[in-house]
């Protein structure tokens, strides 16, 4: 007999929505790659997961799963995944963390509120799959040393323009004998 933990972790590998009748459902959203230059990792994309316990009604899909896997009449499925709900409700009531392999934990924080954390070394999404991180060393642009402005003293020299006062010397010439003829 499979174990309910292992289908739902199953199903959000092709689902993005799966949702535990009367407890609450995890909802994915696929993230794209990741590049953080400060640590120097490149990371993979990925499913983030997060839980919604507001959606109580049963959509058939984990239940009819299981019936399918287990080769049982889906209201037997219903009532193990019922007893399944039933034992998730008392360990988190009684102030244990419910761990869901390669989902994630589930567990009361001090104000009373049910906290999700996700199964950080798993991967859900499975266009990623065998996909992990890759560390790289970040290359550091060289430090640029500009010189101060009293270590060197720039000379400037004004280009100096001759004058070919030959040039005009000749057209003087020329420009009277222009009239005689």
């Amino acid at each position: 007999m499979h174990k309910i933990e292992d289908l739902v972790s199953s199903l959000l590998l092709r689902h993005s929505c799966v949702i535990i009748p009367n407890f609450g459902g995890f909802v994915a959203k696929t993230i794209s790659a990741k590049l953080d230059l400060d640590r120097g990792l490149f990371l993979a994309p990925s499913k983030q997961l997060l839980f919604n316990k507001n959606l109580l009604n049963n959509d058939g899909l984990l239940i009819s799963e299981y019936a399918s896997i287990n080769a049982i009449e889906y209201s037997k499925s219903q009532s193990e995944i019922e007893e399944f709900v039933l034992d998730l409700k008392s360990k988190l009531n009684s102030k244990q963390s419910v761990h869901i392999e390669r989902v994630g934990k589930l567990s009361y924080d001090l104000e009373g509120n049910l906290v999700f954390e996700q199964d950080r070394y798993f991967n859900l999404l499975l266009s990623s799959y065998g996909l992990s991180q890759v560390q790289f060393i970040a290359n550091k642009e060289p430090e640029i040393n500009e010189p101060s402005l009293k270590e060197k003293k720039i000379k400037v020299k004004a280009p100096i323009r001759k004058i070919n006062y030959l040039k005009y010397a000749a057209a003087a010439c020329l420009l009277p004998l222009a009239f005689y003829s």
